[in-house]
C-alpha cells in the first residue's frame, strides 16, 4: 500500500512538473520587446554629384530605436529606426583646387527577420537578421579652392534614398531578476553610393 501511494504520488509531482513546463514554453513563445541603443556608424560616400569621386569614410556617433516580436524561440520579426550622425570632413590637399569640405547626413528605418541560434542558456541568445533598410542620405559641401565665375558653382547639395538589403549579427544577454536584456550587434547597410555599417550596445524590454 505505501508503495502504491509513493508511486502515485511520484507519478502526480511528475504530472505537475510536466504542466508547468509545458505552461512556462507556452507563455515564453510570445515576446515582445522595445529598445534603444547608442553606438558608432562608420558612413561611407564614394561620390559626389556628379559622378565625382568623393570617398568620404567617417565615424560617428549614432543611435537607435526599435520594436520586435518573437513569436518562436528561433525565429523573430523586428524594426527599427536609426541616425548615423552628421559629420563633417576635409578632403585633398588644403588650399587646391581637389579641396572638398563635406557634410553628410544619414538616417532611416529597416524591417527585419531574426533567426536565433537554439542555446540551452536561457539567458544568453546569439542571432543572426536580415531584411530590407530604407536609408535617406543629404550631402553638401564645397570646394573653397575653386574660384567661381558665377556664383555656387562650388557648391553641392543631394538627396538620395535607397531602399536596399541589411544584415546583421549580435547577442543578447537577460538581466537576472528583470524584464530587461542587453544587446550589442553589428550591422550593414546597403546603398548606392558607399555601404555603412553600425555597432551599438542596446538595452530592450522585454514585455
Amino acid at each position: 500500500m505505501t508503495h502504491c501511494i509513493a508511486t502515485r504520488l511520484a507519478a502526480a509531482v511528475a504530472l505537475m512538473a510536466c504542466l508547468c513546463e509545458s505552461s512556462q514554453a507556452a507563455g515564453g513563445l510570445l515576446g515582445k520587446y522595445v529598445g534603444a541603443g547608442v553606438g558608432q556608424a562608420n558612413i561611407r560616400i564614394d561620390q559626389r554629384p556628379g559622378d565625382i569621386a568623393l570617398g568620404l569614410k567617417e565615424n560617428h556617433t549614432a543611435w537607435k530605436a526599435f520594436v520586435g516580436i518573437r513569436p518562436l524561440s528561433i525565429i523573430g520579426v523586428e524594426y527599427a529606426y536609426m541616425d548615423f550622425g552628421q559629420p563633417t570632413s576635409t578632403l585633398g590637399a588644403p588650399g587646391t583646387s581637389s579641396a572638398v569640405v563635406a557634410q553628410v547626413k544619414q538616417r532611416g528605418s529597416a524591417f527585419m527577420a531574426v533567426g536565433y541560434l537554439p542555446l540551452p542558456l536561457p539567458w544568453l541568445d546569439v542571432y543572426a537578421k536580415a531584411g530590407i533598410s530604407n536609408l535617406q542620405t543629404t550631402l553638401s559641401g564645397s570646394l573653397p579652392g575653386v574660384v567661381c565665375v558665377r556664383p555656387g558653382c562650388n557648391v553641392f547639395d543631394s538627396r538620395t534614398s535607397d531602399k536596399r538589403n541589411v544584415w546583421g549579427v549580435g547577442t543578447q544577454v537577460s538581466i537576472p531578476l528583470t524584464d530587461f536584456a542587453l544587446r550589442a550587434e553589428y550591422e550593414r547597410y546597403a546603398t548606392s553610393n558607399g555601404d555603412p555599417t553600425l555597432l551599438t550596445v542596446a538595452l530592450l524590454w522585454q514585455f
